[in-house]
């Protein structure tokens, strides 16, 4: 895809930024919020990015054509559905994304009730696959990787899609063994996916992208975070650099000043690049 020189600028100031060089200025790059606007800036329902691979890629990519964005395409299909849950996709102007109307675990008994999904042939994962197939058959001058992959190594994170949040976050004080559990189920499935992506793509040229959204301070504690997020999250980022994979983007979404200390034990590459929120002090 021809673009504009803005746009390859913009790749190039990412290039130049994982070569541990300064760019001649800051690079713009929405990385995923950029999705439910790429629908709105096409005149396309919302579900629309979420629903269709080649649709969304198409939309993702033309905004980030006209505007001189960074683009780095992203498509999040493999979620509640696959594990026995219910996603519904926004219906309206006032829902903006995907939400959960129901999840897999909802109960303790549901816990000893929970199947493992069959990776390859979920239908989140089919999805995915054929969005990121497109996106490496014909790459764009301003997506300066060849895939950005949602590759979660965050099984707390991962536990709370397959359980509902509120109850995973009151058993880690009534029952912490139940999200040990929950973890260890969280951890092999994403092992399985981190092995599927691999073995599909490889990794050079590939970015991984990470996360902290349930692990915030607004849902658990300082304390909390370093017992049953850091040690599986460092863990995970590990394993996935052993694999050959350079960077991690790490989103650090929401209240995380106090978990910061623990955040410095999470490998992110060589080098990584870390986003934060609003809630975050930038020094």
């Amino acid at each position: 895809m021809a673009l504009n020189n803005t746009g390859k600028m913009q790749s190039e100031r990412i290039r130049t930024l994982l070569r541990r060089e300064r760019p001649d200025r800051v690079p713009i790059w929405p990385f995923f919020d950029m999705t439910g606007f790429a629908a709105i800036y096409n005149n396309r329902p919302i579900a629309d990015a979420y629903r269709d691979p080649k649709t969304s890629l198409e939309m993702q990519r033309k905004v980030c054509e006209d505007f001189g964005w960074i683009c780095s395409p992203f498509f999040p299909a493999f979620d509640v559905n696959d594990f026995g849950g219910e996603r519904r996709l926004p219906e309206s102007d006032f829902s903006q994304a995907p939400s959960t109307i129901r999840f897999a675990i909802e109960s303790e008994e549901d816990i000893d009730k929970f199947t493992m999904p069959d990776i390859p042939n979920s239908p989140g994962i089919l999805r995915e696959t054929e969005f990121q197939r497109l996106v490496v058959e014909e790459h764009s001058d301003n997506e300066p990787f060849k895939m950005l992959l949602l590759l979660p190594s965050n099984p707390f994170g991962m536990a709370g899609r397959i359980c509902r949040p509120e109850m995973l976050a009151r058993w880690i004080i009534k029952k912490p063994e139940l999200v040990y559990r929950l973890i260890q189920i969280s951890q092999d499935i994403l092992t399985e996916v981190m092995d599927y992506w691999y073995n599909l793509f490889g990794a050079e040229d590939v970015i991984v992208m990470s996360g902290g959204v349930l692990s915030s301070n607004q849902i658990i504690s300082p304390r909390h975070f370093e017992q049953f997020v850091m040690p599986y999250i460092r863990e995970g980022h590990e394993r996935i650099l052993a694999k050959g994979y350079k960077h991690f983007y790490c989103h650090i979404c929401g209240e995380h000043n106090m978990n910061m200390p623990y955040w410095q034990h999470v490998p992110m590459g060589n080098p990584g690049i870390v986003s934060i929120g609003h809630e975050v002090e930038l020094e």
